[in-house]
Parts: structure tokens; sequence; C-alpha cells
């Protein structure tokens, strides 16, 4: 079987769910001698140097328009690879319908992470959702991170579900069990992941201040999404210097969940929520918002608030500072909760896919 996957997402994403997910996926594809591709000649992805493959880390040193630059030169390196060779399967990394040129008698097989083009289309271009359309509607199967996400695809778009299959993800990558120092001074909450929009960050500044008022040790961690912007800074008011923003290793994620009071997934939307997963596989209890495929993914493991109603996340945070042997359940469950995903499975899964498209020509 000769599987290529494109350029798309590596070339914009340093870090990220996306990027992981096709990592993952290549990594243990290689394990498993399936030949795979990875088109494309420049990227600055982090998750990318953990496989051999064909592409070179660019200089870190911002260059004004850069990532424009290297999506347009990965595309045409792209194309002269699938107008060079011929593949089983094209597995595209993003949404960009270029690749209905090229597709020869390859079978198509993306995969839909969330619909939050449909969902919040006041916060992304019109073409996005356009475009991302014509891959479903054109695709010869469409993997879906969740039952939740197959169930919006086929309301919003009114695709047949026999040609969607869902496909669960998995966790960190390399995921070592280290001993937990219960003498860890250090108290904080952990947020991961981007902050913008339907992410609905604002709703932990405002509902965590009372618990930061309170709990003077208390901090707020926030792995990735960039440096805090003005209008965040302006809204933790007295607090910001409670608020850190870092990013971490995957070495010093796991540390960071395994010694976490909490993650708190305020997102009004996800697709699936990988973060979920990473957090109870090391231990660390979820707060999070009961919506879409969250509860899903986290089961009776998580510990939910309605974000209509104000005052339920704090009162969700404050409950857990208040009861650990609550807390201590919750972490029991999560853990359990997480061994029902993985990447090997996942990745066993999405083979068994590009099988049955490839016994339907």
């Amino acid at each position: 079987m000769k599987v290529l996957f494109d350029h798309q997402v590596f070339s914009w994403q340093k870090t990220g769910g996306v990027s992981r997910y096709f990592t993952e996926l290549m990594t243990k594809m290689i394990q498993k001698k399936i030949n795979i591709f990875l088109s494309g000649i420049f990227t600055e992805n982090i998750y990318i140097k953990k496989i051999n493959n064909s592409l070179k880390k660019v200089s870190n040193y911002y260059i004004p328009g850069k990532t424009i630059l290297i999506k347009k030169i990965n595309k045409i390196s792209t194309i002269n690879t699938l107008n060079k060779n011929n593949f089983d399967i094209i597995h595209p990394t993003g949404y960009d319908p270029y690749v209905f040129k090229y597709l020869k008698k390859s079978k198509l097989v993306i995969t839909i992470h969330d619909m939050i083009y449909e969902k919040f289309p006041e916060y992304f271009p019109k073409s996005g959702a356009e475009n991302k359309k014509k891959m479903i509607l054109s695709a010869d199967a469409i993997i879906a991170v969740s039952n939740k996400t197959k169930e919006d695809i086929i309301s919003l778009l009114k695709v047949n579900p026999k040609n969607i299959y869902v496909v669960h993800q998995g966790g960190l990558m390399g995921v070592k069990n280290e001993v937990k120092n219960s003498e860890n001074p250090l108290k904080y909450f952990l947020y991961v992941g981007d902050r913008d929009k339907y992410k609905n960050f604002s709703l932990l500044i405002e509902e965590i201040k009372y618990i930061l008022k309170k709990n003077k040790k208390i901090k707020i961690l926030c792995v990735g999404g960039g440096k805090f912007k003005t209008k965040e800074l302006d809204l933790m008011g007295e607090f910001k210097n409670r608020f850190i923003q870092l990013n971490l290793t995957d070495k010093e994620l796991i540390w960071a969940y395994r010694h976490a009071l909490a993650l708190i997934i305020t997102s009004l939307y996800e697709g699936f929520g990988i973060p979920v997963i990473e957090a109870m596989s090391l231990e660390c209890p979820v707060i999070l918002n009961k919506t879409s495929s969250l509860p899903e993914v986290a089961g009776d493991a998580g510990l939910y608030y309605d974000s209509n109603k104000k005052n339920d996340l704090k009162n969700k945070i404050n409950y857990l500072l208040n009861n650990p042997k609550q807390k201590k359940e919750l972490i029991r469950k999560g853990y359990l909760r997480a061994k029902k995903f993985s990447w090997e499975k996942c990745v066993k899964e999405t083979i068994s896919v590009y099988k049955k498209v490839l016994k339907e020509k």
C-alpha cells in the first residue's frame, strides 16, 4: 500500500492537535512497513522531527510572509510528487481541493477533526468552509474523530453515513509513566492550546478570579496559544501575574499534566479533545464544558460544568479544591477511561479504512 500525506498542516502549524495526529499516523505506519510519503520541502513543525522523512526544518527566525511562501513552495513540491508517482491512498492534511486534479486512480481519504467552520462561521473565512465541503463530498472515505463529529457532518452537510468512519484519537506521543511528586510545592490549574474565539478562555479568566482571590498561591498555567493579548491581560486585571503562558516540549507537558491541580477545558465546541485524554492518562483530573464531543471522550471521568450558567465553572473548581476524595475518584476513573484511547488503535482502524476503500475499486 502506497500512501501520500501532503504538506498542508505542516506548512503552518509548529505545534497542535492536527499535526500531532498526522505525525502519529505516519510514525506508526512506518513501523508497520506501510509505504508512506510526506510531500513538501519546508516545515517548522516540532513533531515531524520524530520521524525520518524528506522534510527539512526551516529556520526559526521570523521572516515576514514566510508562512505564505512556505505554503506555495510546499504545494508546488506536492504537485510535482503527485505528477511523478502513483499512490493507492491520498490523505491530505488540510482541505485545499487542489488535489482533485492529481488523483488519477488514487482513493481520497480525509479526516474531519471538527465542524467549527460550519458551527462558528463568523470566526472563519467563507472559503474555508466551501473548500472543506468540496473535500467531504468528493472523498472516497471520511474519517471522523468522534461520533459527535460524524453526527455534525451528517446534519450539516447531508453526507451519506456509510461513507463516514469514526476513528478516535490518542494522547501524548511516547508517554512514560513517571513517579508523581506529591511534595510538589507548585499549585496551578492547567489550560492547553489556543485561547481565541470559540475556545471561550475569557470565561476561565472571569470565573477563576474568586478562586485566585481566596487562594494566593494558585496560578493558571497556559500551554501554547501564544503570548497573552492585551485584551486578555486587561480582563485578568490585578491577577495578570497569576497567569503564566509557556510553550512546552512533550516531556515538559507530561510533567505539567502530572502536577496540575486539574486541566480546565472552556471550549464551546471540540471535535475530539486530545488534551482530555492526555490529562486523564497522566492522572490529572479534568474540569470541562458539557458540550459537543467532550462527554463522549471523558465519559464519567470528567467534572462537568454548564457554560450557560453563571458561576458554574467557578463552583466546580471550588468543589474540586475542597473535595480530595472525589478528586481522587475522578483521577482513578480518568486513568481507566484513557486506556480506551490509543494511537495504536487509531492507526489500526485508519489502515482498515484504507483497505476498505481499496477493495471498492
